[in-house]
């Protein structure tokens, strides 16, 4: 199923919710740091990504899972993004992570918030887990390609370096 945008393009269903769940991280990052995690409501976030209240719990269990999911969404994101762009990876990958940590500006508040929704419970682990795992499979063929070109050593299979490197990001 597709759905018409605005100029005529389509936009996929799986498009389509991609781009709502962007909107609600977003608008979560942006009242996070302008308002803090604890003083900003669900509702706030889904008026500001211009979305129904019940909308944000077909994306997120609660306003910790949302916070847990936006590096990885990010990282994956754009990861997956440079697999389709020339080379060399080694500063685009470096480029990247410093974005990442502009994107989000963790204080006191929001990394409480963040180790707090991660261990919350199972659920939350595991969903943890998930987003690791996804970044790492997002980061594989990366460093495969970057090998090939020389950028990275040779020396250690692709899944290695991206398993250290996930782990060093996350750390």
């Amino acid at each position: 199923t597709v759905n018409k945008m605005a100029g005529g393009d389509f936009m996929s269903r799986e498009e389509k919710k991609r781009e709502t769940r962007r909107r609600l991280m977003d608008a979560a990052v942006r009242l996070f740091s302008e308002q803090g995690y604890e003083a900003t409501t669900v509702a706030q976030i889904t008026e500001l990504a211009g979305v129904a209240k019940g909308t944000f719990f077909n994306y997120f269990q609660s306003k910790e899972q949302i916070m847990c999911d936006l590096q990885g969404f990010w990282a994956v994101d754009e990861i997956r993004k440079l697999r389709d762009r020339p080379g060399p990876y080694v500063p685009k990958l470096k480029a990247l992570l410093v974005e990442l940590v502009h994107r989000m500006p963790l204080n006191r508040s929001l990394a409480r918030a963040l180790l707090q929704g991660t261990l919350s419970g199972s659920d939350m682990l595991a969903n943890q887990a998930e987003i690791i795992r996804e970044v790492y499979e997002a980061a594989v063929p990366v460093i495969a390609l970057g090998q090939e070109r020389g950028e990275f050593s040779a020396k250690y299979p692709p899944e290695r370096i991206a398993q250290m490197a996930v782990q060093t990001f996350f750390g």
